[in-house]
């Protein structure tokens, strides 16, 4: 047995938080340029963007109660926090307010004066699992578990985030999916997801800004087959550190379809809404919708759409919708035909057919007369 066997992967301890955590600076939940901040900037992150206060305000009312545990790895001579960098944050700043950015300082000081003797002292003496390692599988695979597939999912991007992490790691979709409770294909969506944005931060394609604000759309849209197809993604299953999604041949489709989805600094997006992805997934593959999209300097997305031939397989499906309910209707209007509102809805029925009916008549004479 090694001196490294006789250490064990995780033990149970009392520790002070304020002198012994600090905020874990490469946590999934922060972006790119946050990753590596200070610990204060990293407060100031966390204070911004996960409601603490709220959870501050439980533990004000109703005490400390470690239901959820705090999992740290040792980082120098401190600990750092991987599961619980929120908790952290209520509870570091309840035991000392100053820490408070001075615009919201005044509110901590009344919570912290709110805090009773008791609260105080367990959030004095912490209890934190240590695992000796900072990649621990088991641990990994409870943030994962808790976070990626389980109760307290995070959003979309620190999903990806996770995962991206998990694939550095060396870890296959396969693995990833099992360890976290999903399905390779989930997995490996994400992934592919986050790394087109970094492939379209690198070219610097004006909006490329915008795609994590917009990172569940981007999501869905590489579920739509018309927007794959156009990008020249592939999902080959293979869990690739780095990897480009988009390959040289299709590189200017890239630079076309982030403004086109999110906007840019001189335009406004062209997609509506995320409903409207599978539409927009037509509209790529035509090259009709393509070439006013390209030649057009404030394009329309309806005019693209229909354009795309859209708009008829729109109509089709609604006309051969409205002629399955006439058909439904037809032997009921026999017994029900001296109804008084059965009379008008035929009534109105008979207008718009006769309707279309001119107007066909008309197309048709239009064509033998041109």
């Amino acid at each position: 047995m090694t001196a490294a066997d006789d250490v064990p992967r995780v033990t149970l301890r009392e520790v002070d938080p304020l002198r012994e955590l600090e905020f874990d600076p490469l946590n999934p939940r922060l972006s790119r340029s946050e990753e590596g901040a200070s610990q204060a900037d990293l407060l100031r992150i966390i204070l911004r963007r996960f409601k603490v206060e709220e959870l501050a305000e439980s533990i004000v009312r109703s005490g400390y109660l470690p239901l959820d545990p705090m999992m740290a790895c040792p980082r120098g001579e401190l600990l750092v926090i991987r599961e619980g960098n929120r908790r952290l944050a209520a509870i570091k700043l309840l035991l000392d307010p100053e820490m408070a950015p001075p615009r919201i300082r005044s509110r901590w000081v009344e919570l912290a004066n709110r805090l009773s003797e008791r609260t105080r002292n367990d959030l004095r003496q912490l209890q934190v699992s240590v695992y000796a390692d900072c990649d621990d599988e088991d641990l990994r695979s409870y943030i994962g578990f808790r976070h990626v597939t389980g109760v307290l999912e995070w959003p979309a991007l620190e999903k990806a985030n996770y995962i991206a992490d998990l694939v550095r790691s060396g870890m296959s979709y396969a693995e990833i999916a099992e360890r976290l409770g999903s399905y390779p294909r989930h997995m490996e969506r994400h992934f592919v997801a986050r790394q087109l944005v970094e492939q379209a931060r690198g070219m610097e394609i004006d909006g490329s800004d915008r795609l994590d604000g917009a990172f569940g759309v981007l999501l869905r849209a590489l579920q739509t087959s018309g927007i794959v197809e156009f990008l020249g993604v592939e999902f080959n299953g293979h869990a690739t550190p780095g990897l480009e999604p988009i390959g040289p041949e299709t590189h200017g489709r890239l630079v076309e379809f982030v403004p086109w989805l999110v906007g840019s600094s001189s335009a406004e997006k062209l997609l509506p809404e995320s409903r409207d992805l599978t539409r927009f997934g037509q509209i790529l593959q035509s090259a009709e919708a393509l070439r006013y999209l390209r030649s057009t300097p404030e394009p329309n997305f309806e005019r693209a759409w229909s354009k795309s031939g859209g708009e008829v397989a729109s109509l089709r499906e609604t006309l051969w919708a409205a002629s399955d309910r006439l058909e439904e209707a037809a032997p009921l209007v026999e017994l029900y035909g001296e109804d008084e509102g059965v009379i008008e809805a035929v009534r109105r029925c008979e207008l718009f057919v006769r309707q279309i009916s001119r107007n066909l008549a008309a197309r048709a004479l239009d064509e033998r007369e041109g």
